[in-house]
């Protein structure tokens, strides 16, 4: 898929406040009819970047800006630090889930459990046990 116009997508969901960065690239893609968040970063940076590097924030922040118009603090704001667990794969308190329909960067925090529903934060299916 080619852009009508380079700088930014035709599509630009607003971020809510507690995203997680890869939530919000899943959303990102699902508005712009991309195959994969792979796909969008390289419509982005024009070259294939490593996730865990997305979800640390190390990635070329100003060219995502042009992207989506989202201010840098904000991109900052959705990326996580050593207090939290650097995974793509979803964790998430289901209750929470069902709620609110997003992944907030909150459930990735070590040791987390949900303030609201005082549920441990799962990554694994309850029914098969697979992530």
């Amino acid at each position: 898929m080619i852009l009508q116009y380079k700088e930014k997508f035709l599509i630009r969901p607003r971020p809510f406040e507690d995203e997680f960065i890869i939530n919000y690239l899943e959303r990102l893609k699902e508005a712009n009819v991309y195959t994969s968040i792979v796909a969008i970063c390289l419509t982005v940076f024009k070259e294939r970047i490593n996730l865990s590097d997305i979800i640390r924030g190390k990635f070329n922040k100003d060219l995502f800006y042009q992207y989506t118009l989202i201010p840098i603090k904000d991109i900052e704001k959705m990326c996580i630090n050593n207090n939290y667990y650097i995974s793509h794969n979803i964790f998430l308190c289901t209750e929470c889930f069902n709620e609110i329909g997003y992944i907030k960067k909150d459930f990735y925090r070590k040791n987390y459990i949900c303030n609201k529903h005082k549920l441990p934060i799962i990554s694994k299916c309850i029914y098969c046990d697979t992530l």
